[in-house]
Formats: structure tokens, C-alpha cells, sequence
């Protein structure tokens, strides 16, 4: 069970973190203590997450007028919007979220038949059970994050698969927190979409030829992809050079089509 208390700014550092010391229970409100020291943690939180909590907690304060030092022993997840002071059992999140989760992970419906005796039975693959999140998890914080299994089992508060996790590294160090901030953070930029317009100026590169040349300002930091659309007219006989400088590289691909729209 996370409040709101446990969502905490570290010092001298630009990152949130949340501090786990206690857990419900699955279909209950009961808060017992963790069953294991494993799951006793201080999880670093991507800034894209953490911007979420905090303007959830600024429309919170200024909507119910709430001192922040009371608000502080509310929890962050409530069983309904309008009741900030009611907490919500993991049995109930699921049943009100599932599903938005699931599109949200990107997570499509996949039915597989299986025989039975006389019979075939069906399952769905994307329903949820049990560890159906944490999996989700694992593989893309280990394929995408590029984030190790010492890093993925403390972050999910499992024991360590590792005798160096285990015995000689420990995760809560400000400078392996940093890291694995770093790594959701690059994680979740692939995921970002860029809003906005790029600002851009027109120059002339040969006025003989009367060639022009556009430069486009950098798209914001961390953006993974964007978009540009030219529309030409028959009046250009010199074509298009297109260039794209990138620290990291870059590929793409470029389309043209004819008035008839017919793709060339």
C-alpha cells in the first residue's frame, strides 16, 4: 500500500522514489507487514510517472484544500476519485483498470485452443494472472531498459537470482538509484510522442538557382521519432535534399506521392 508519504524526492538528485513498507491484502483493505526483507525497497520512479504523481497531488491539495502534511497519510490509490480518503484493494484496482491497462501495455487478445477429452477449450493469453504485469515487466525492462536481473528483482522486491545482487551490491545506493532511473527514463522515451511544431527559418543557399534551404530547430529531448511533410509544387525542377543530423543515429523513410495521390 503506497501513500502519499512514500512518494518522495531525493535529495540533491532529480528523481522520485517510492519507499515500500507495507502491502495489502488481494481482496481486503487489511495492511499487514511485507513477508519478506526482499520486498522492503526504495523503488526509482521514470519522470514521466513521477510528473503524473505530482499534478495529481497538486489538483488533489487545491481541490479539497488539503494541508500537504495530511495529505501525506492519504493513499495515492483510492477506490474512487471523488473519495481521496478511501483506499483501494489490489482485487478492486484490477477489476476497475484491467482492461484500460492491458490496451494501454499494448497488450492485444490472443485465444488459443487446447483439446480436452471430447472437447476443445479456449484461453486467453492477454487475461490476467497473477504475475501477468510483473512479466510484462521483466521483458521489457530487460530488452528495452537494458536494465539487469539484479536491478529487475529489486525493483519488483524478489529475491536475488544472483550471488553479487545478494550479497554485495546494494540497490538503494543513490548512484544505482540514478542509474536506474536513467534507464526507465530512456525506456519510456520510446513510448513519448512528440507535441508541437519545431520552429524553422527559410535561407537562401544560391540565388542564382534560386535554391532554398529550411532549417528545422532540434524536436525537445528524449523524442524518438518525428514527422515532417513537404508539399512540393511542379514549380521545383532541382528536387530535395533532405539531411538529419543525430548524436545517436537515425533512420527512416520517405514516401512521395503524385497529385493522384498514388503512392510513387
Amino acid at each position: 500500500m503506497l501513500k502519499w508519504g512514500d512518494f518522495c524526492d531525493t535529495k540533491y538528485c532529480d528523481y522520485y522514489h517510492f519507499n515500500v513498507i507495507k502491502q495489502m491484502s488481494y481482496k481486503s483493505l487489511e495492511k499487514k507487514s511485507l513477508l519478506s526483507k526482499y520486498k522492503y525497497r526504495i523503488v526509482p520512479i521514470p519522470t514521466f510517472l513521477s510528473d503524473i504523481l505530482i499534478d495529481q497531488r497538486e489538483r488533489i491539495q487545491k481541490r479539497f484544500r488539503i494541508p500537504f502534511n495530511n495529505l501525506m497519510t492519504l493513499p495515492i490509490v483510492t477506490a474512487d476519485k471523488d473519495k481521496f480518503t478511501d483506499c483501494c484493494s489490489v482485487d478492486m484496482m484490477m477489476k476497475n483498470s484491467k482492461r484500460a491497462l492491458i490496451n494501454g501495455a499494448g497488450l492485444s487478445k490472443n485465444v488459443v485452443s487446447y483439446p480436452e477429452a471430447d472437447s476443445s477449450e479456449e484461453y486467453d493469453l492477454s487475461r490476467y494472472n497473477a504475475d501477468f504485469y510483473e512479466s510484462n515487466f521483466k521483458y521489457h525492462a530487460l530488452n528495452d531498459a537494458k536494465m539487469t536481473w539484479g536491478e529487475i528483482d529489486y525493483i519488483l522486491g524478489l529475491a536475488p537470482r544472483d550471488t553479487f545482487s545478494r550479497h554485495y551490491c546494494d540497490y538503494s545506493n543513490p548512484f544505482l538509484q540514478i542509474k536506474m532511473v536513467k534507464k526507465l527514463n530512456d525506456w519510456c522515451s520510446i513510448h513519448k510522442k512528440w507535441e508541437g511544431k519545431p520552429q524553422f527559418e527559410i535561407g537562401t543557399t544560391n540565388s542564382v538557382l534560386r535554391q532554398r534551404k529550411i532549417i528545422i530547430s532540434p524536436y525537445n529531448s528524449n523524442c524518438t521519432s518525428g514527422h515532417i511533410e513537404f508539399n512540393v509544387s511542379e514549380k521545383c525542377q532541382s528536387g530535395i535534399k533532405l539531411s538529419v543530423a543525430s548524436s545517436r543515429g537515425v533512420s527512416g523513410t520517405i514516401t512521395v506521392y503524385e497529385d493522384n495521390k498514388n503512392e510513387k
